[in-house]
């Protein structure tokens, strides 16, 4: 008897590594337990590198429950599954398959393209706009006065200490 899952890889999907671990007896299994068990970080028995074909098979697979996880691919994020060996033939099968065929569930990641940037010119004749130009004439009347202020009370000081020594 031929005891194989087939996992069908995306199309285009390159340079993967499949990583499996069989983590419950089929017969103890809870399935209670599958949403903690995915949600846990497991440490993998066996990791296999996938080529270039559409579909990978692990064969001479003990009954059991296996958990999967594909990686690798910077196009695709694959989500771990379970995998029973074996599985129901079909949902109102009767009989077991050793068989198994699954389809990973992923996500294609979208590549951003980098943005693009536009630089824009400015003449360097141009004067920056500050707001200063308007009180230019207040600033130059204010430095004339501080000016003179200063020339008389420079000339004033040395009248007095002219006259203080006499």
């Amino acid at each position: 008897m031929n005891r194989r899952i087939e996992v069908i890889l995306p199309e285009g999907a390159k340079d993967l590594a499949l990583y499996y671990k069989k983590v419950a007896e089929r017969e103890a299994f809870d399935i209670a337990e599958a949403e903690h068990m995915l949600q846990q970080d497991i440490l993998y028995d066996h990791c296999v590198e996938v080529g270039e074909e559409d579909v990978f098979s692990l064969a001479d697979i003990e009954d059991g429950i296996y958990q999967i996880y594909l990686s690798g691919d910077e196009e695709y994020a694959f989500v771990p599954m379970l995998v029973s060996m074996p599985a129901w033939a079909t949902e109102d099968a009767k009989e077991l398959s050793y068989e198994v065929r699954v389809t990973p569930k992923y996500t294609k990641i979208e590549q951003a393209e980098p943005e693009q940037i536009t630089l824009i010119e400015t003449p360097i004749s141009q004067t920056p706009k500050t707001g200063d130009g308007a009180s230019g004439g207040m600033f130059g009347a204010f430095g004339a006065i501080s000016f003179i202020i200063v020339v008389i009370m420079t000339c004033h000081n040395r009248f007095k200490c002219a006259r203080m020594t006499e």
